[in-house]
């Protein structure tokens, strides 16, 4: 039987002593930490993992006898990565604590045979005590993200297109930990998001909670239940179940579920609504051109002149003329009133087909986006 520890902590700092009585002696071999910055942005949103935790982990991987230990991410498609480290704030933290970060996209790569073909993952994942640090969130297309859904941080941008345009999204999260498995998974839920994550959409909370397994399915099922999700109603999980990734009913350590449940708010999975304004979801539009619009009035807030350009567009459309937007490769037009705008280039044929506004890109570029309000 596997173990899921559940750890209270305010402090991301705190994980250090926890890991010293849970982690095994690495004794001597390399270690390869992956976070989670998919975008760029502030650890304090939820969205992305506090770098003052790596620190952590590093700090207890040392002690434990680690040899050269590596930070590795490869943050959403066309997202730049030198951003999303330095907004983050790891990019500074990891300076301090002398350890490369590696863009994965630039990583050596073995191709491996799989249920879907081929697919390229970074060798210094097979080659290290590979340590897996995630976010606790909500998500639009997988009901949650955790250990699992992170491991496609792992992946080439062209395979994470597959994975929603092709394979299906939910069936590749869980065969991907049938090719490679962490040997710990970290799950920080100190800020946790519900709501419509996993990005700017969704709603960050002090949750104040940390779970900690050396199996990536036993973590997953730990923080859904504690989450209040039931894991048998989360496709991607309950195929890993089937498949034998791991454990589905872990011993618990530490904190008990009972005095740590809470039910999250799940994200909506039909449509993310403002008043007149529609984001219609779309499993098979991968998570940065579903969130596109999130992002774009993200960025739009902190810059301006995007606010006084396109604010007053935004708002009548928000409040009176409505705008629909959809994504994603099979998307389906809604029946609804107001303009409707296809984002991103898997939706080319159905803009030609209903002569529909396209706004290219992979992911459109926000601008692109408001330049169509």
């Amino acid at each position: 039987m596997s173990t899921a520890h559940i750890l209270k902590m305010k402090n991301p700092s705190a994980l250090h002593g926890h890991l010293i009585s849970i982690m095994p002696a690495i004794e001597g071999r390399d270690v390869l930490i992956k976070p989670n910055l998919v975008v760029p942005a502030d650890p304090k949103t939820g969205i992305v993992t506090d770098p003052e935790m790596v620190k952590a982990v590093i700090r207890a991987a040392r002690e434990k006898g680690a040899g050269k230990i590596v930070v590795g991410e490869s943050p959403g498609i066309n997202v730049n990565f030198d951003e999303a480290i330095t907004e983050s704030g790891l990019k500074k933290a990891m300076k301090e604590e002398n350890v490369e970060i590696v863009n994965l996209r630039d990583a050596g790569m073995r191709e491996v045979d799989w249920e879907f073909g081929k697919i390229r993952l970074p060798v210094i994942a097979f080659n290290s005590y590979y340590i897996n640090m995630t976010r606790m969130k909500t998500h639009m297309n997988t009901t949650v993200t955790l250990g699992l859904k992170n491991q496609k941080g792992l992946l080439t941008d062209a395979d994470k297109r597959r994975f929603h345009a092709e394979w299906g999204l939910q069936s590749p999260i869980a065969q991907l930990a049938l090719l490679i498995k962490p040997d710990l998974t970290i799950i920080d839920g100190i800020i946790a998001i519900e709501g419509d994550g996993p990005l700017y959409s969704g709603m960050p909370f002090e949750f104040g909670i940390v779970v900690v397994s050396d199996d990536v399915l036993a973590a997953d099922v730990t923080a859904a239940r504690a989450m209040g999700f039931d894991p048998e109603k989360i496709t991607h999980i309950r195929i890993a179940k089937d498949l034998g990734i791991g454990d589905f009913d872990p011993e618990i350590k530490g904190e008990q579920l009972s005095s740590v449940r809470r039910e999250f708010i799940p994200a909506d999975e039909e449509k993310k609504k403002i008043f007149k304004l529609i984001n219609w979801r779309n499993y098979h539009a991968c998570s940065m051109c579903g969130e596109s619009l999130g992002m774009t009035i993200h960025v739009m807030m902190k810059k301006p002149w995007l606010l006084l350009r396109y604010g007053p567009k935004l708002a009548y459309r928000v409040l009176v003329s409505g705008i629909n937007f959809i994504s994603g490769r099979h998307a389906n037009v809604p029946e609804c009133s107001g303009k409707v705008v296809c984002l991103g280039r898997c939706t080319r044929d159905i803009a030609d087909e209903y002569e529909l506004e396209w706004v290219p890109g992979c992911p459109p570029a926000p601008e692109e986006i408001l330049k169509h309000l």
